[in-house]
Parts: C-alpha cells; structure tokens; sequence
C-alpha cells in the first residue's frame, strides 16, 4: 500500500506547478440539432439534422482548479421535415453564439493532462430570413402516398442557451494544448419553426407543427495557446 502513494502522488498535479494565466484556443465540432415534433397524425418523426460548430475562446485560469471562457462561435441551422423512412433538409440560417463558460479542473500525469468539466451560457444571433415555403410534393413512404407543404419561419433574431460540457485536454511542450471537447446546448423558446399540412393517401389534411429551440449536441477537436503565466505559490 505505501509503495502505491509515490505512483499517486506522481498522477496528480504538484501545487508548485499549477499556473494561473490567459491562453486563446480554437474548436471544430461536429453538431447534432434538436427538434420537437408536434403532429397529431403521428406520422413525422424528428430528423435527422447534422451540422458544424467553429469557435475561438480566450480563457482566464484564474485558480489552479479553475477558468473562465469567453468566445465566439458560429454555428448553421436547418430544419428537416421527416416521415418515417424519408428525410429531407429544409432551408437554413446561420448563427452567431457568444459562449461565457466557467470550469474545472482535475490534473493528472504531472500537470500534463487535465479533465475539465464546465457549465456556459451563450447569447445567440440568428440571421432572420423570410419565411421559406415548400410547394406541394407527393411523396411514397412505405405502402402509403404524402403530399405535404410546409413554411419554415424565424421568428427571433436573439436568444439564449444553456450549456455543459467536459473537455479533455492534453498539454503538448510548455505552452500548447491538444483536447477532445464534448458539448450539450439546450434553447427554450422557438426561434425556428416548420408549419406542416399533409395528407396520406389522399385523406383529410393534418395540420402539424415541429420547431427547433436552438438545442443541440456536439464534440470536436480544439488546440489552445497559453500567452501569458504566472506560477502559483
């Protein structure tokens, strides 16, 4: 048991090492979008929507545990319309999100990696276009015939989300980082919204409804620079 406590204390970060400091870095996410489906005839299903995510932050470490981001990011938003097996990609809008993150830090293997959990909230700019809207089209799903339109609108250029996220980060020499960075995004209102009517076979008209709350899901790749140290005492 003793001869573990050198191989433990080897694995975490040495008081005299950890450094408080401002560093920049930069993200490329691959983006999986949210939407909420509302459609009494139980027949459209939520999409399938992927999508990017680019960002630069500049990070203040202002503890040995812990930092504070702040960014900016863009990221595009389409709405999909899906029945069942088909799918198709309405048009989109693209966003520009200022990220505030504030993180921990847990440090391993000398200092030299680190996993950081972090909570943010990002303030969002959606380019607003006029409403989008798509002509009648029959489609074949399954053993059935739709025919549906839809009108996609933006209804809000500014809104909110809220965020959490880890960040695995591995420093390379003295001063720059390599990390493997995962994101949840959660919205609240409707900034985007798909008004649909349809009919199966030539039945009554369903009128349905699906919108995006901004929500989505990412991970990427990130590398950051440390400018400006100081040694903790």
């Amino acid at each position: 048991m003793k001869a573990l406590l050198p191989l433990a204390g080897s694995l975490l970060t040495a008081p005299a090492l950890a450094q408080t400091g401002f560093s920049i870095g930069a993200e490329v996410a691959a983006a999986t979008d949210r939407v909420v489906v509302e459609d009494p005839g139980g027949r459209l299903v939520e999409p399938e929507l992927p999508s990017v995510y680019v960002g630069v932050a500049g990070r203040y470490r202002f503890h040995k545990y812990g930092f504070a981001e702040l960014g900016v990011a863009v990221k595009r938003y389409d709405i999909g319309i899906a029945f069942s097996e088909l799918s198709g990609t309405s048009t989109g809008t693209v966003s520009v999100q200022v990220p505030l993150r504030l993180g921990g830090r847990i440090a391993l293997l000398r200092n030299r990696l680190s996993i950081e959990p972090f909570i943010g909230h990002s303030l969002v700019w959606q380019r607003q276009v006029e409403g989008y809207r798509t002509s009648a089209v029959d489609y074949p799903v399954g053993n059935d015939a739709i025919t549906f339109t839809a009108i996609t609108n933006y209804p809000v250029s500014i809104y909110s989300l809220l965020e959490a996220g880890l960040n695995l980060d591995y420093r390379l020499g003295r001063s720059v980082h390599v990390g493997l960075r995962g994101h949840l995004f959660r919205g609240f209102g409707k900034p985007m919204v798909d008004d649909i009517r349809y009919s199966v076979n030539g039945g009554a008209e369903v009128i349905a409804r699906q919108y995006g709350q901004g929500s989505f899901s990412a991970i990427g790749v990130g590398i950051r620079v440390d400018l400006v140290t100081t040694a903790l005492k």
